[in-house]
């Protein structure tokens, strides 16, 4: 089943209010770079914290249907290969 654009922009426009800081600041930096993928490792360095921190994070935003795992391919800070994540439209 799938589900059409204008109906998950909405959903996505309800539940932001309920985002956590954390979730926020991660969603943040998708949002300003919005044709950008980014692996957990970058988003931890473009943010400043632990990936311990970021990994539970894109997890709850990928299962909120926020974001989305786009390609596996070599990621920037830890050389190796990685999930790429990006905005969902």
């Amino acid at each position: 089943m799938s589900v059409q654009p204008t109906s998950l922009e909405a959903y996505q426009y309800k539940i932001e209010p309920y985002l956590t800081e954390k979730q926020q600041a991660v969603l943040l930096i998708f949002k300003d770079h919005p044709n950008r993928t980014f692996t957990n490792a970058e988003l931890a360095k473009k943010i400043g914290w632990p990936i311990n921190n970021v990994t539970p994070r894109t997890l709850e935003l990928r299962q909120m249907c926020m974001i989305h795992r786009v390609t596996r391919r070599t990621c920037k800070e830890t050389k190796n290969n990685a999930y790429a994540m990006e905005l969902l439209p």
